[in-house]
């Protein structure tokens, strides 16, 4: 996928120069990747708290605990009454896990970016 993407990279670089390939790679990869983490991440993550919440009130759940849930245990310990969607909307609410959303399935977009800024400040000096 990467040497794909620096063969068109690279195209598009003789093509249109720096601004044209920068321009480029904001619509098709910086645009893609901020719609991503606002929409798809928090959407797994809630769904795997949820996932996490339901296997607490199960009990003994078998396969290898998932990071999720010892907060899936502290939430349902500090209201065990509420539905398992309450107390995911309440933390979703309470902007907790907006600092550490992780990239999940879009980290190939996050590595691009780090490759076309590599490419914005290493093409001014090399074609020096």
């Amino acid at each position: 996928f990467f040497l794909l993407a620096g063969f068109f990279g690279c195209l598009l670089l003789h093509r249109y120069g720096l601004g044209g390939l920068l321009r480029h790679r904001l619509q098709r990869v910086v645009a893609p990747f901020a719609l991503g983490l606002l929409l798809i991440v928090p959407t797994v993550l809630a769904a795997k708290l949820y996932a996490e919440i339901e296997n607490v009130r199960a009990g003994d759940v078998r396969g290898e605990p998932s990071p999720a849930r010892p907060l899936a245990a502290r939430l349902v310990a500090a209201a065990p009454d509420a539905s398992t969607a309450r107390l995911v909307w309440d933390f979703a609410r309470a902007g907790a896990p907006v600092g550490l959303l992780p990239f999940l399935h879009l980290w190939f977009l996050y590595y691009l970016l780090l490759y076309v800024a590599a490419v914005a400040v290493l093409t001014p000096l090399l074609y020096r």
